[in-house]
């Protein structure tokens, strides 16, 4: 059993090493300090080697949880993945500049190098990597909110049509905020 100063000493150590507070790379704790939070609940695994930090009361599947950091955990993950060569999808890139308030269940992120792949994550989500040659990367992306995404005008160019049938509001958002001579450069 570990004492109340302890785990107080532990929680100091995961917090400063949390993105946002909450969102951890575990393997970047000491072992004890990821063993006992772990233990005693602190710690809830996103899948190997990604954690958040939580209330030990805090339910177990609750999903709201896990929705309330996503994109946090995502800039974590591509960040430690792909570095900065990594840009999120046209779509997904409007999601985060629009501040949809839809998570998608799966985010595309292209990479110029690595392996393509799908990452299944928890509650049915995934990221699908999809690498690209150089050459189809945009010339211009953004860091917003700690994700790599294309800049608003490129996005909108770049969307796929299905874009702005299902998301009309965050399209509107997109075309509101967006620079009209730099739409018209990307297009």
């Amino acid at each position: 059993a570990i004492n109340h100063i302890e785990l107080a000493k532990l929680l100091r150590i995961a917090k400063a090493q949390a993105v946002d507070g909450v969102v951890l790379r575990t393997g970047k704790l000491p072992q004890r300090v990821r063993e006992v939070l772990r233990d005693s609940g602190w710690l809830r695994e996103i899948f190997k080697g990604y954690a958040l930090l939580v209330e030990p009361s805090s339910k177990e599947n609750d999903e709201t949880l896990w929705q309330g950091n996503y994109w946090t955990f995502l800039s974590v993950y591509l960040q430690e993945r792909f570095g900065n060569d990594y840009v999120l999808s046209p779509d997904n890139s409007l999601d985060v500049l629009t501040a949809s308030n839809v998570l998608p269940k799966q985010v595309i992120a292209y990479a110029t190098k690595g392996g393509q792949a799908t990452t299944e994550l928890p509650y049915n989500y995934s990221i699908f990597t999809s690498i690209v040659p150089a050459s189809r990367m945009p010339s211009q992306t953004t860091v917003f909110n700690g994700l790599r995404v294309m800049p608003m005008e490129i996005a909108l160019a770049r969307a796929v049509p299905v874009f702005f049938e299902k998301s009309p509001a965050n399209a509107r958002v997109a075309f509101i905020s967006a620079d009209v001579s730099k739409l018209a450069q990307a297009i």
